[in-house]
């Protein structure tokens, strides 16, 4: 529990992941009121198209953003494994700079 905790605080765990699902959940019970309502109204094509690709919208862009964390994640897990790999194996990094070179 006390890991969580000290995960959340030093920001080494996501809240936005989580607060992105209640979003979308929120947008999508609010789209589907709305075709709800357009149904109610008498305009059923409206009605149907707005709580199907409106729903489907929401979807796809939920899904982009979420893929920026997801990507944050696997970079994370790379970052992991090459730390984890022999120093005389490992593939001279970018970041870091050459011990060897001459200034």
């Amino acid at each position: 529990m006390f890991r969580a905790i000290r995960e959340f605080l030093t920001f080494r765990r996501m809240i936005g992941p989580f607060i992105l699902q209640l979003l979308f959940w929120a947008a999508a019970l609010f789209v589907v009121a709305f075709g709800l309502r357009e149904l109610d109204s008498g305009d059923r094509l409206v009605g149907w198209a707005v709580m199907i690709l409106g729903v489907l919208g929401l979807r796809v862009f939920f899904e982009l953003v979420l893929l920026a964390f997801r990507m944050y994640d696997r970079l994370g897990q790379i970052r992991n494994v090459l730390e984890s790999v022999d120093e005389a194996t490992r593939p001279i990094s970018v970041m870091e700079p050459d011990p060897d070179a001459d200034d």
